[in-house]
């Protein structure tokens, strides 16, 4: 779900309710929350709707007050029951969420019918990400792709993005790549890492598109420098193999390293063959093996034929590998495996490694 971003309109009325608000809004403006939150609730207490967004907005986020999740619900809830289509999409994100109230797909989808219906492209999007998902019996793919439509249409990015994917796999829709990579790249163009993902997918694989390494790593690493795993892994792979960018094993590593931090499975095990191999990184038989037993034992919720896969590859890598160490080095490989798994993965590697740099 995508956090409702808070937006303040100022208008020029006259009267003294209208003066606090234009106060309260100034105050709020410079971040002066402790004065900005007693004008926003004498405000929302007189029924004052932009007033009871904005209060509920400073109970979730803490400003000028503790945070206070239940009297957020109560605010936006205020707002939501005189049509606000912003409050509505929020209160529908608390209750899909269960934050402030008790979890309710029902109560999430009635909010998000409302403010969708009000033509809020927010809810239009997480209502067919309901629809799509199948929550509440709603499954239903061609409905969800009409909301997207919506959605993206408006402009809003998740809808664009989510609307590109639809017709990637044609589902709810027709197939079409065209129309796939001209939603992702409207997306893309907005900064939306999963549409920069699915474009460098469509310039590699040559979907709807001339195939063009060179273009799809310039997708990847916008996708990945915001942090998206599954970029990050695949520009590993393009500096591996010199596609579309100059091979180059430093890069190689850099970017498996954060795919694998992530809990990027087939990241972890590519990392544990450079380890064991030698290549980029100092040979390391403790390093590989805890790398490939964080890719073969780490759980991943809803993992697909490619994930089990590479789990099951590693587990393989792991066994053979054991047959190559000695006593203490398995001793030191397992310990190092069990605190990778119990903390952050490359912070503890890199702990390891700073202490094996001292020792020799």
């Amino acid at each position: 779900m995508k956090n409702w971003m808070l937006g303040v309109l100022l208008v020029a009325l006259a009267g003294s309710a209208w003066a606090g608000l234009a106060e309260g809004v100034a105050a709020y403006d410079r971040k002066d929350f402790k004065v900005a939150l007693p004008e926003f609730q004498q405000l929302a207490k007189k029924g004052h709707v932009l007033s009871q967004v904005l209060l509920g907005a400073m109970y979730a986020n803490g400003q000028g007050t503790e945070k206070n999740a239940k009297e957020a619900v109560r605010w936006y809830r205020e707002a939501a029951m005189q049509g606000h289509a912003g409050a509505q999409n929020v209160l529908g994100e608390r209750y899909a969420t269960g934050d402030g109230v008790i979890q309710s797909d029902e109560e999430a989808v009635r909010w998000f019918r409302l403010a969708s219906e009000n033509g809020k492209p927010e809810a239009q999007y997480n209502l067919g990400l309901f629809y799509e998902q199948g929550r509440v019996g709603l499954q239903d793919n061609a409905e969800a792709v009409r909301l997207y439509q919506l959605s993206a249409d408006q402009g809003y990015a998740l809808g664009q993005t989510q609307l590109g994917a639809m017709y990637a796999r044609g589902i709810g829709v027709k197939q079409d790549f065209g129309e796939a990579e001209r939603w992702f790249r409207l997306a893309a163009k907005q900064g939306q890492a999963e549409a920069q993902y699915g474009l460098g997918v469509m310039y590699a694989e040559g979907l709807g598109v001339t195939q063009n390494y060179k273009e799809a790593g310039h997708w990847y690493r916008l996708a990945a420098e915001q942090g998206k795993a599954d970029a990050q892994y695949n520009l590993a792979l393009m500096y591996a193999n010199g596609m579309g960018v100059t091979q180059d094993k430093g890069e190689v590593v850099r970017w498996y390293r954060l795919a694998a931090d992530q809990g990027h499975t087939s990241a972890q095990y590519n990392l544990g063959l450079l380890y064991k191999n030698g290549l980029g990184v100092q040979a390391s038989s403790i390093v590989a093996f805890a790398l490939f037993s964080l890719a073969a034992e780490i759980e991943v919720p809803n993992a697909d034929w490619i994930i089990l896969k590479a789990k099951a590859t590693a587990s393989i890598s792991r066994r053979r590998l054991l047959e190559s160490m000695d006593h203490r080095q398995i001793e030191a490989a397992q310990e190092l495996a069990r605190k990778m798994q119990q903390g952050k993965p490359i912070e503890v590697l890199d702990t390891y490694l700073k202490t094996e740099a001292l020792v020799q």
